[in-house]
C-alpha cells in the first residue's frame, strides 16, 4: 500500500462520516462504486467521464434527461490536458482524447 492510504481495497471499508473524492476507472463505476456509497450512506463527489454509451450511463441519468436521484448536485468539468491525465501504459480508453467530465455530489 502507499504511505498515507486509508486501506488496499476501498471496499473493504465504510465510507461514512467523511467526504469522499470518488475518480474510481470506468470499469468500477457500474454498479460497485455507487453502490457501495448507497450503502455506506457515504457523502462525497463522484468524477466521472461523460460517456453516454458506457454501461453505468444509465445508473447515472436513468431516464436520458434527467440525473439520479443519488446526487443533490450535478455539474461538468471542460476538456482539458490538465484536468486528466493519460497512464503510464500509454493506453487510452479514449483514444488518447480528453473526454468532458461529470462531477456528482452525493450529500
Amino acid at each position: 500500500a502507499c504511505p498515507g492510504t486509508e486501506a488496499v481495497d476501498s471496499f473493504t471499508v465504510n465510507w461514512s462520516g467523511e467526504s469522499n473524492w470518488l475518480c474510481p476507472p470506468p470499469s468500477l463505476i457500474i454498479p460497485r462504486v455507487i453502490r457501495h456509497a448507497e450503502c455506506c450512506k457515504a457523502q462525497g463527489t463522484l468524477v466521472v467521464p461523460w460517456w453516454e454509451s458506457a454501461p453505468f450511463w444509465p445508473l447515472l441519468c436513468p431516464t436520458g434527461g434527467e440525473w439520479a436521484s443519488f446526487g443533490v448536485d450535478y455539474g461538468t468539468l471542460p476538456l482539458s490536458e490538465e484536468l486528466i491525465r493519460p497512464g503510464r501504459t500509454g493506453s487510452a480508453l479514449f483514444g488518447g482524447k480528453f473526454p468532458n467530465t461529470v462531477v456528482i455530489d452525493r450529500k
